[in-house]
């Protein structure tokens, strides 16, 4: 009867030393809401708006892939993840035992920003992004930066000079996939495409000066740019300073954590 004891005795022991590895051996979620996120350690695609975002809110790592990230999420070295709306899907699709909480870190309609006193500017803007979502340009735009998916603006190369110029303002810096240095030392991402194909709509050639992201509104404001991009929503002291068109794309930044 004692053997039988002791055998019993150490199956049990076996079993409970089994089940964490059966599960997979994850650590527990410490992230259940957006307000979770405060003071966590954050993972983050390296260059992108949700790292921007997420500073200040925690300790921010970042990650040269979706796929890193939420490896590091699972094994616990990082509590939770900040990722674009869009890649969020396929990143919980290829990564067992991760989830997407369903209210966003952050949603927010990007417009572009003209002078107050320049209204047909942005009359001529929202004409023109409005041919742009009709005829599907605006939507395959979003789809090659957010997604990945194959598409490539081609400018207008028959606009000569005396057409006039606009010039735009972007956010300095890496603000992927709005806008980011590119390897030629110009910029480059979906703020810089939908200007430029605005711009061919117009019939106007385009100038670009990326300068710090707090100095966007005051440039427009002060006649130093046409118009600005790169993370413009509306807030009630922008609207007291310039204009805004309607949205050309909403940022949607979901928050990763485990199951």
């Amino acid at each position: 009867m004692n053997t039988l004891r002791r055998n019993f005795a150490v199956f049990a022991a076996f079993l409970i030393l089994l089940l964490p590895s059966c599960s997979g051996g994850r650590p527990a979620a410490t992230v259940a809401s957006v307000a979770d996120v405060e003071g966590r350690i954050i993972g983050v695609l390296s260059d992108t708006a949700a790292e921007l975002y997420a500073s200040g809110h925690g300790e921010v790592r970042p990650y040269d892939s979706a796929d890193a990230m939420t490896g590091d999420l699972r094994a616990g070295v990082i509590d939770c993840a900040l990722i674009d709306e869009a890649a969020a899907e396929a990143a919980v699709k290829r990564a067992r035992g991760v989830r997407a909480l369903s209210e966003p870190f952050i949603d927010a309609e990007f417009c572009v920003v003209a002078a107050k006193q320049a209204k047909d500017l942005t009359q001529d803007v929202n004409s023109a992004l409005k041919t742009l979502k009709s005829d599907g340009t605006l939507k395959a735009l979003v789809g090659k930066y957010t997604l990945g998916e194959e598409y490539s603006y081609a400018p207008r190369a028959d606009i000569p000079a005396s057409a006039g110029t606009l010039r735009l303002a972007v956010r300095e810096g890496d603000f992927a996939p709005y806008c980011r240095y590119d390897g030629g030392g110009g910029v480059a991402g979906l703020d810089i495409d939908v200007a430029r194909a605005v711009c061919d709509l117009l019939g106007v050639n385009l100038e670009i000066t990326p300068i710090p992201s707090s100095e966007l509104v005051n440039a427009v404001w002060a006649g130093k740019a046409d118009f600005a991009m790169g993370g413009m929503y509306k807030t009630p002291e922008r609207e007291e300073l310039v204009d805004f068109s309607n949205p050309y794309t909403t940022c949607t930044l979901i928050v990763l954590t485990r199951k």
